[in-house]
């Protein structure tokens, strides 16, 4: 292809050069710009083609959006791994406006009490158990029950804690749906002290 496209550049730089036949010369240079101008429609056209053949791969083998029982569970796990980091910002992110718990506290108070855990304790390594979900008959509302144990530790040593190095509570956590994220609106735990807490996975 591109030793033709020389060819037919060189025929017309020759020819114009030496004055001879202008006739076929003008001739070979129209055919040669309109050669250029297929070649340019034929690439955009071809350009074209392979953005709406990777747009429809996208559609059909892309990531399938979680389910509303997932994002509940998504929204849990960001709340320990915020605990984890000792990361305010990231734990509180899942916690609605409206939150209140069995304690009395709201989100600012929530706040308050995580901050100062947070500079005491540092980061509160936590081993959570199978989370179930279950919704209210309108969809709206969330409830997730699990098992976490709760302990304080150097970093990365959350696989290894046992059950007898932390506190092992019972929790119930309720969420709502607000702007297609699932908030925790509150929670009550139950302290299971002196019982075994199954390890994810047994």
């Amino acid at each position: 292809m591109f030793p033709a496209r020389r060819s037919v550049v060189g025929a017309c730089l020759q020819i114009g050069g030496h004055g001879r036949n202008p006739a076929r010369a003008a001739g070979l240079r129209e055919r040669y710009n309109r050669g250029m101008a297929m070649a340019d429609m034929g690439g955009k056209k071809l350009l074209a083609l392979v953005a709406v053949v990777a747009g429809l791969l996208f559609w059909v083998l892309g990531d399938e959006p979680l389910s509303d029982e997932e994002r509940v569970r998504e929204a849990i796990r960001q709340v320990a791994e915020g605990a984890e980091q000792a990361d305010l910002r990231k734990t509180l992110e899942p916690v609605s406006t409206v939150y209140r718990d069995a304690d009395g506290l709201n989100r600012d108070e929530l706040k308050g009490y995580l901050f100062m855990e947070f500079r005491r304790r540092g980061p509160m390594h936590t081993m959570i158990g199978p989370i179930g979900v279950t919704f209210s008959e309108d969809g709206q509302t969330a409830t997730a029950s699990f098992t976490a144990v709760v302990g304080e530790g150097a970093e990365g040593v959350v696989g290894e804690l046992l059950p007898q190095s932390g506190e092992a509570f019972q929790f119930e956590v309720q969420l709502q749906e607000e702007e297609e994220f699932w908030r925790i609106t509150s929670h009550e735990r139950a302290d299971l002290a002196g019982e075994r807490v199954p390890l994810p996975g047994e």
